[in-house]
């Protein structure tokens, strides 16, 4: 709202340049949150209050057993974060992941707690580290109950032995969904959202927290220091959604770094171009999730076969491969899956 004077309201969440210099106006209600961003957790830092909190809370409980909740839309950072806490934790034991989406009440058994054919599952392959476990909220009734179980005696069977087996690990789990609605709606085991959630944080995505847009730009342009920006161009940042969070943030940047050409300045018609040529990616989060759940799920069906995924969902091939890049999906990592 413009006033007589000439000056201006300013709102928090808005945006203002002075000069070269982009400005955000925040309201910080934690009126004893240090200035100084935690890079513990992130080496690029961040500049929200909310995130910030939840990077200076993670920091103090790594050394610890908690078991962490990680919620956000995919390309939110769950995976890297988890990553770093383990780092943080000073565990010897490896971090071992696996997305929980697409396993089968038949299957599950054998992925986490392994077979009697000296074929460990992944509580085995964690031993003295971190177990992450993704997209927990896509797990079945059956599947929860076998996973609370172990989390609750600390103890693992292989499929076919008699004897069962102690772990020790860290357990962090990540979804996309508001796991304590969904008990409230009897969708999720009150029990085991009880162990799982020794501390539970929702990332928040990249459209909430643009004040960060500047650090996490120059982190990927400071890979090539002729790399230029654009005001036009950082304006264009600014103001697109980026339904795919961090993950979209860096692989557009990194191809716009490459395309910059001799002159080594990213433009605003050159992400305009590239933005422009993704049309085919779903635009919304919702539709974003549901993409990668439909993509998870037929990776697993067909054991990583992309040519069978691409007929399966009626997709051109090179569909999918892009679809794989963009939410950074391994398709060898499914192949173990089929029986």
């Amino acid at each position: 709202t413009l006033f007589r004077s000439g000056m201006a309201r300013l709102l928090p969440g808005q945006v203002f340049e002075v000069g070269r210099s982009f400005w955000m106006v925040r309201e910080v209600l934690q009126k004893d949150l240090p200035a100084e961003p935690v890079k513990a957790i992130d080496p690029a830092g961040t500049c929200n209050p909310t995130l910030c909190g939840i990077h200076r809370t993670l920091q103090r409980l790594a050394p610890s057993n908690v078991t962490l909740l990680l919620r956000g839309e995919t390309g939110s950072g769950k995976e890297v974060t988890a990553r770093a806490v383990h780092k943080l934790s000073g565990r010897k034991g490896k971090f071992v992941s696996t997305n929980l989406a697409a396993l089968s009440d038949e299957r599950v058994d054998g992925i986490l707690f392994g077979r009697s054919d000296e074929q460990p599952g992944l509580f085995e392959q964690a031993e003295g580290g971190t177990l992450f476990l993704d997209e927990l909220g896509e797990l079945s009734p059956a599947a929860q109950a076998k996973l609370h179980a172990a989390l609750a005696e600390g103890r693992v069977m292989r499929v076919g032995d008699t004897q069962a087996r102690s772990f020790d690990v860290r357990v962090i789990c990540s979804t996309l969904h508001d796991v304590s609605a969904m008990v409230d709606a009897g969708k999720f085991r009150p029990d085991l959202y009880s162990r799982i959630a020794g501390f539970s944080a929702t990332l928040p995505p990249l459209r909430q927290r643009r004040e960060d847009l500047g650090v996490l730009t120059r982190v990927v342009t400071s890979r090539n220091a002729s790399i230029k920006i654009a005001t036009r161009a950082f304006r264009r940042i600014l103001l697109h959604s980026w339904p795919f969070n961090v993950r979209e943030l860096h692989q557009t940047l990194g191809t716009a770094s490459i395309l910059a050409g001799q002159n080594g300045e990213i433009s605003r018609d050159l992400l305009d171009d590239i933005i422009a040529s993704r049309r085919d990616m779903p635009q919304s989060p919702e539709s974003v999730s549901e993409l990668r759940a439909k993509l998870v799920a037929e990776l697993a069906r067909t054991g990583g076969d992309t040519a069978e995924v691409a007929r399966a969902l009626g997709r051109d091939l090179k569909e999918i491969h892009r679809w794989i890049e963009r939410f950074e999906l391994s398709p060898d990592a499914y192949r173990s899956w089929v029986e």
